[in-house]
């Protein structure tokens, strides 16, 4: 397909000597070509989505394994890489090279959102309808803003101790010179622009909203599999939350909660039934943004059931976590025996059908409202609690030690806890030694074509 020969151009000139984020177009002939039909926008904000859930992104690097590891959620083999990774020491090649990746890889797909928003305002007309127009758009703004978000939880300070320093560049456009590297500030400020842009576009045409187009167009359906208007709210919480702005991330956390079209919940948290049926254990009902892995059986065979399984963790650590009738206990883990030893090896992911990846869930905004909330803190908890199987505790206690022990309950193997971790420069990780140097532990060293800062 000629888009992907354009793209696999253009990331080429990205990977150049002059530097990681020196991206040039291909050819602005073949991409006007390329743009002068909705077509070309639809093939190209697909292949967005393609390139996300590749294994060197979320289909798997950035969900089960490396930021998992940082966090000791698997047994390493001690002194081998993974053991390394999870001491946050990153300069095994290996490590470096994995890490870089990920960096090339989001600044690929910003990229690839920038050639569309370039072209696609100068080429409305070739939209049969404007909704489609608007909805391609936000959603490019809106993966252009994820990526950029999850760059800065990686590479950027730990939230609370940054300066007026450059951190990382913040791409709006193709450009043949480097972009410049920008100070926290900077880089958040035009960051929340491309989600406030995306929240007003995908507001008045997303049918995840209930108001589907009578044309039959199937671009309109599985809004969870796309950055939908929900997923922007969620992303601003989450953003809000990290630049410790409580009462805006609880504002956007509860628009999602709320949610509702004709009288019903658009998300809500799944029951028991469904955290024991293998059709459901991935609790689609929760999915806000979602990937759909359509060789995950395969790959989590490898993962989870082979001998010895590559992710899994020992029982009795296990048993220190949950308590004993929590569903995510229960449910999401099972007994293997490997050289003799009781292991418990990770069924969340292994379903009978559906290949569901999620990347945004309805249990994360409850945690942040819970965190931000004073009046209806108890209120959401015990609801949260009684969907889990776990025991309510005191919130006044202490509740960022309460909160932390949900985020690893629930999101194991989802790659969010480590950001917990550095949100709240936490010096002890349950299951490792003590932090000596938070800075090299939850700041990623940039790539080292990156690091004379342009």
């Amino acid at each position: 397909m000629r888009y992907h020969a354009l793209l696999s151009l253009l990331l080429l000139l990205a990977t150049g000597c002059e530097g990681w984020l020196h991206v040039q177009p291909a050819s602005q002939s073949e991409a006007t070509e390329f743009f002068q039909k909705e077509s070309g926008y639809k093939a190209a904000l697909t292949g967005l989505y393609i390139r996300l859930k590749s294994p060197a992104l979320y289909g798997q690097t950035l969900t089960l394994d490396l930021p998992e590891w940082m966090v000791n959620h698997w047994i390493a083999a001690e002194d081998s890489e993974n053991d390394h990774i999870a001491k946050h020491y990153y300069n095994d090649a290996s490590t470096e090279s994995t890490l870089d990746a990920i960096f090339l890889n989001m600044y690929g797909i910003i990229a690839e959102a920038n050639a569309i928003l370039e072209h696609i305002d100068q080429r409305q007309e070739v939209f049969a309808e404007s909704r489609m127009y608007k909805l391609i758009k936000g959603e490019a703004l809106g993966l252009r803003a994820f990526c950029h978000f999850e760059l800065l939880r990686w590479w950027g300070p730990i939230p609370g101790t940054q300066t007026g320093a450059r951190v990382l560049p913040y791409a709006r456009v193709i450009s043949t010179k480097p972009h410049a590297y920008l100070p926290y500030a900077s880089y958040v400020a035009l960051l929340m622009e491309d989600l406030d842009e995306a929240e007003r576009l995908l507001r008045s045409v997303d049918p995840i909203q209930g108001a589907f187009p009578a044309d039959n167009d199937p671009f309109w359906e599985n809004r969870p599999s796309r950055l939908n208007y929900y997923a922007v709210c969620a992303l601003k919480a989450r953003l809000y939350l990290w630049n410790q702005e409580k009462g805006e991330a609880l504002r956007y956390a509860r628009m999602v909660i709320d949610a509702v079209n004709g009288g019903q919940a658009i998300f809500r948290l799944a029951n028991r039934t469904e955290f024991a049926s293998p059709a459901t254990c991935i609790l689609p009902s929760e999915h806000i943004f979602e990937m759909e892995v359509h060789t995950l059986s395969q790959l989590t065979n490898e993962w989870f059931t082979e001998n010895p399984a590559l992710y899994r963790q020992d029982r009795n650590t296990l048993m220190t976590l949950y308590e004993t009738a929590d569903a995510r206990h229960v449910d999401w883990w099972g007994n293997i025996i490997e050289d003799g030893l009781v292991l418990h090896s990770f069924k969340k992911f292994i379903q009978s059908h559906s290949g569901k990846l999620p990347l945004i869930r309805l249990s994360e905004l409850y945690l942040i409202a819970i965190e931000c909330e004073d009046t209806r803190a108890g209120e959401l908890y015990q609801l949260y609690c009684d969907t889990r199987g776990c025991v309510k505790k005191n919130l006044a206690a202490n509740r960022e030690e309460i909160l932390l022990t949900e985020y690893n309950r629930e999101f194991y193997g989802e790659g969010q806890l480590f950001f917990q971790y550095k949100r709240l420069s936490v010096p002890n990780m349950l299951w490792s030694k003590p932090i000596d140097d938070l800075q090299a532990a939850y700041v990623m060293p940039l790539p080292k074509k990156e690091i004379i800062i342009p």
